[in-house]
């Protein structure tokens, strides 16, 4: 009661505040699930549509091809900072054999900064590398049937062991 005492001047005012809630609502439905639900309808309708009018191989290679452009973008993201990195790393190499004794703090300060690349460049690739690996061995369980293969273990590093059996 005291909420509605501080929240309205009168005692007729809750009925506007419905209005406006219903408005809201209305506004809401509009402009926010409308336009979801819709696009599920169509993205339904296109699956569907693309089932029955293309063949089973055509349908195949047009979802390989739309496999494609998700795979090309993220391949890209995932190799470009990993040859930044790289190119950073051999030129760092390069200016520390480079330059002169007399500055061999720099040197030291250089070779720090390659070590730290060469860190961050292995931090980088080895989600990709876990990533990788986890598929290879879903795609292997999914081949072989329930229980013939095994996840892989960890190793030091980050890195798994490998099954060549």
């Amino acid at each position: 009661m005291a909420r509605w005492n501080r929240s309205s001047s009168s005692q007729f005012s809750h009925i506007g505040h419905a209005e406006t809630l219903a408005r809201h609502r209305r506004e809401v439905h509009n402009a926010i699930y409308l336009p979801v639900i819709l696009v599920g309808i169509v993205l339904v309708a296109v699956i569907v549509g693309m089932t029955l009018a293309l063949g089973e191989t055509k349908l195949a290679v047009a979802a390989d091809f739309m496999s494609l452009l998700l795979l090309v973008p993220a391949a890209l993201l995932c190799v470009v900072p990993y040859v930044a990195l790289l190119a950073l790393a051999v030129g760092v190499l390069k200016l520390n054999i480079w330059l002169p004794r007399q500055f061999e703090p720099v040197r030291v300060i250089i070779s720090r900064t390659n070590d730290v690349a060469v860190d961050a460049a292995r931090l980088i690739s080895r989600p990709i590398i876990w990533i990788g690996q986890r598929a290879a061995w879903f795609e292997k369980f999914i081949a072989g049937g329930v229980g013939s293969a095994k996840p892989p273990k960890a190793l030091h590093g980050g890195m798994m062991e490998r099954d060549d059996a």
